[in-house]
This record gives structure tokens, sequence and C-alpha cells, in this order.
């Protein structure tokens, strides 16, 4: 008995023994397994999640490649600079680090208030120091440098609203800098990859590199920007204008100048308000009044509902459509379709309007660009508004014939003026030099083009635009005067003041749009808009006309 029960404990035993031994082989299978495929098949990924939650990337060591204006100026570049971070439990190395790098009080509080021993903190990001100061820094415990790169713009103020600035971070906040970051970031120069722990302190680092030269070439005369920028300038301040805005640009679309009133100095972009670094040639809509009567009178040549010497009766000045009733500065009876243009009637342009019929006219506005965005390479362009129930007052008529009832930009204008400049095909105003710039389609006809740049040349010699009128250089321009829209109607004696043209006029080298919002004084986009056409001109002239 006792024998049978020995024998039948070891065959239970061997059972369970190779039961476990199973359960064993079947764990170690299973834990290979999965050691093979968390290692093996999924190892980079799993980096990468790793990396996301115990690193922080510092774009430290990183440059960027220089900006140049076409002819080769440097209008922003990368210097060598530093950047010092603290890993101690003493407040006072911080502190000491301070007074070396010379940072005001109020950084040292908020170093203060944001301080936890034996936590990564940055007490200084991209300084340039002087070797004193760097062995300094690197005698005191618990500090540590990063070699890095900062952002400088060696024309400080011009064209600031075109190129922008960089952030703390190096990455492009406002411009150029900001819509291309990735194109003008060098890959090249090497990253700090920096490993932290939840608490935020530094584990270990690693160093990236790849590579990408080069650097960026802009349509923009430097030369040409300041005078604009310049004269823009000095305007805004005769008649205490709160805005301007400019546009220089080729028949081409390359952008030769665009400036917006006030400019603001790169190298101090934290400390300026927002207000000021928007770029407002193509964030900023507005009703613009007379100048969109180009617009008007080229559907109406176009589409040949009108002829240049066709008569209209403007109602001596005064017209009474439904609810509204519109006036011309100055009363008139019969009228051209020239010189509706020329003398700028506003009833004159709806009769023209009225002749082309409403929805033929908005085909035209649209086809000239109106209501989309221009494509040109900046952040935050608007698209204007165009509705064609907005201000179609009766059946025939319709304000947006005098720019009234339509919101555009300055960018917006200044293409509808390069249409015209460059033989009725669409243009693409463009900031980024290239061998071949992109050929439009026709908007409206050559010979259209033409009879509109005839008109403009008469508004110049002997219309509205006269104070533009430039001795042995041919002018065709428009003038523009409008109310500003508000709430429920518009402001009470705020006006939007413009003038837009093409020079030469008999072989069209430039456009140029100069808008002024609320100028005191005088309101009337002949007198200050006008001059200030004038000036730039017999200035950039000489320069441009030597340009390829």
């Amino acid at each position: 008995m006792h024998l049978a029960s020995s024998r039948k404990e070891k065959s239970r035993f061997k059972s369970f023994s190779g039961i476990v031994l199973l359960i064993f082989l079947f764990s170690y299978v299973l834990i290979a397994a999965r050691l093979f495929n968390l290692q093996v098949i999924k190892n980079n990924k799993l980096v990468r999640i790793s990396n996301n939650e115990t690193s922080k990337i510092v774009h430290e060591t990183s440059s960027r490649k220089d900006i140049v204006d076409r002819n080769g100026i440097l209008l922003a570049a990368s210097v060598p600079a530093y950047s010092v971070y603290a890993k101690t439990d003493s407040f006072g190395k911080i502190k000491k680090a301070v007074e070396i790098i010379g940072i005001d009080k109020r950084r040292l509080k908020l170093l203060l208030k944001r301080f936890s021993k034996g936590h990564f903190e940055w007490v200084a990001r991209r300084i340039v120091l002087n070797k004193e100061k760097i062995k300094k820094l690197y005698s005191v415990r618990g500090i540590h440098l990063i070699k890095t790169t900062r952002r400088i713009y060696p024309q400080n103020e011009l064209a600031s609203h075109i190129i922008g600035f960089c952030g703390v971070d190096g990455e492009g906040l406002e411009g150029i800098e900001k819509r291309l970051n990735n194109e003008i970031e060098i890959k090249g120069d090497t990253k700090n990859l920096i490993f932290v722990d939840a608490a935020g302190r530094r584990i270990a680092s690693r160093k990236i590199r790849e590579n990408r030269p080069g650097k960026i070439v802009l349509t923009i005369d430097a030369r040409v920007q300041a005078i604009v920028q310049n004269e823009l300038a000095d305007a805004a301040k005769k008649f205490d204008a709160k805005s301007a805005s400019a546009i220089l640009m080729k028949p081409n679309g390359e952008i030769l100048a665009a400036s917006s009133y006030p400019e603001y100095n790169l190298n101090d972009a934290s400390k300026t308000a927002y207000d000021i670094i928007r770029s407002r040639f193509i964030t900023d809509i507005f009703e613009p009044g007379s100048v969109f009567k180009i617009v008007t009178i080229s559907a109406a040549l176009d589409s040949g509902s009108v002829k240049p010497d066709e008569l209209f009766f403007t109602h001596n000045g005064s017209l009474r459509v439904g609810n509204y009733t519109i006036h011309d500065s100055h009363p008139h009876r019969w009228l051209s379709a020239t010189d509706i243009i020329v003398k700028s009637s506003n009833i004159g342009a709806m009769e023209i309007a009225g002749k082309i019929g409403i929805n033929r006219f908005f085909k035209y506005i649209r086809r000239f660009g109106f209501g989309k965005k221009t494509g040109i390479e900046l952040p935050g362009e608007s698209r204007g508004i165009v509705k064609e129930k907005l201000l179609t007052i009766k059946k025939d008529f319709t304000t947006v014939a005098f720019g009234q009832g339509i919101a555009v930009t300055a960018m917006q204008i200044a293409k509808a003026f390069g249409i015209i400049a460059n033989g009725g095909k669409t243009v693409y105003p463009h900031l980024l030099k290239m061998k071949n710039v992109k050929i439009g389609e026709p908007v409206i006809k050559k010979s259209t083009s033409e009879q509109v740049i005839n008109i403009l040349k008469a508004v110049v010699s002997r219309g509205t635009g006269k104070k533009a009128y430039i001795k042995g250089i041919a002018v065709a321009g428009k003038t523009g005067t409008a109310q500003i829209a508000s709430k429920g109607g518009y402001a009470k004696g705020e006006y939007v003041s413009s003038f837009g043209g093409i020079f030469p006029a008999d072989n069209p080298k430039a456009v140029l749009y100069i808008v002024f919002k609320d100028p005191q004084g005088s309101f009337y986009g002949g007198d200050v808009a006008a001059p200030v056409f004038k000036r730039i001109v017999l200035a950039t002239a000489p320069i441009i006309g030597q340009m390829k």
C-alpha cells in the first residue's frame, strides 16, 4: 500500500512539474516575443514617445539663413551667442549669473518665483557675451552655457513688416521669418536634445546634425524701400494719420518696397505692440473709394458695354436711388465715360456699372482678384469682402462702382494696377526672387489696358490727380477718398485717402499705391496721397530704370 501510494505521489509530482514547466516555457516565449516586439519592431515608435515625454528639444544651437535684398544687402543674419541655464540648489548662484550677464531686476524676480532646487531653469536665452563674461559664468557652479546664435537685423526698421522677426526659441514669429521658417532654418548647425525627468531635472543630452545651406533673396530693393518708408512716414506725421501703407511693385509682381506706418525696430520687437507689428498692407481691409473706378472702367470697356467717349447724365451731382442719395464732390450734367473717371464722378460710375450689368460687373471684380488672397509670402493676409448684394441698392445701381460696399487690402489694389500695367494679364505679388516669374492669365484685353492707361493719364494731367503730375515722366493714376465704415454706417469726419498709379505710363516699369487712414486737415486722396506718390516716383524712377 505504501509503495503504491508513493508511486502515485511521484506520478502526480511529475505531472505537476510538467505543467509548471510548460507554463514557465509559455511565459518565457511570451516575454521573449514581447521584448522582441518592443525592442525591434516598435523600437523607433517607442523612442519617439519616450523622447516626447522625457525630453525638451532646444533649438539653441541652430542657425538661420541670411535674408538679403535683390542686390545682396544684408537684412537679417545669425551671429554667435550663448544661452545660459542653471541646475543648482542655490538661488545665489543664479543671482550671481544674472549680475554677470547684466539682466534687469524684473528677470531676476521672475527667476526667483520659478526657482526650484536642482531643476533645469533658463537664466538667459540667445545673448551675445564677451570672453570675460563667459569665463566668469563658467566659474559659477551649477551655471551652464550652450553655444547658439542670435538673430540680428542690421537695417533696424527697414522693411520690418516684410522681414518680421524671431522669438526667444529662434522660431520666426512674423513676416518672412515666420512664413518661411522651415526654409530659413539651417539644419546644418547642431541642435541640443536635452532630456529631463518629470520634475524638470536634466538627465542627459544628445546632439543632432543635418544640413541645408543657402540664403533667402528677396525682390525688394533696400534703397527703394528706404525711400518709400521715409516718404510715407513724413506724410503720415504731417497729416497726423492713424496709419498708412505703400506698395511699390513691378508689373510682373515683384515687390520692390512695401511699408506700413509706423515701422518698428526688428532688434527690439519684443517691446512692440501687435497693432504696430502687423503688416497692414495685407491685413487691414477698408472701402477703397474712387480708386476702385479703375476696375469699373476696365470692366466697362473690356465687355464692350461702354465706349470712352460715350456720354452719361450725372444728375448735377445728386441722385436719389432707393433710400440713398448719392453725391459727387462737384456737380456735373453730362460727362463722357473718360471724364467720369477723370473728374471722379460717383454717379457716373454707377451709371457705367448699370450699363455693364451687375452680375457681369461682379465677375470682373472677381477676375481682378478681389475677395481672395493675393498669395504674397507673408502670414495674416486678408481676403477682403466682396458681396454682390451688400450695396446693390437697385437693380442697375451699385455703390461698389465707386468703391463703397466692398472691402479690400492695399495689396489687392496694387495688384489691380499691376494687371493694367501688365497688359491686362493677372500678376502674382511676390517677395521671393525667382528666375521664372509665373505668367498670369488674361483678366482684360491688352487693348483695354491701353485704353485705361490713357484715361488714367488724363486723371493726372487734367483731373483729380494733378498733384501727381511729373514733367518728363508720364504717370497714369487715380485718386481715392472714402469714408471709414463703422457700426451702423460711417464714422463722422474719418476718411481713407489714397492714390495709385503706373509709371512710366507709356512703358510701365512699376506701380505704386499709397493709402492713409484718417488724415487730419485734408482728406482728399489728390491732396494727401498724390504728392507723396510724386516724391517717391521722382526718387525711385532712376533706380528702377536701371534694374534688370
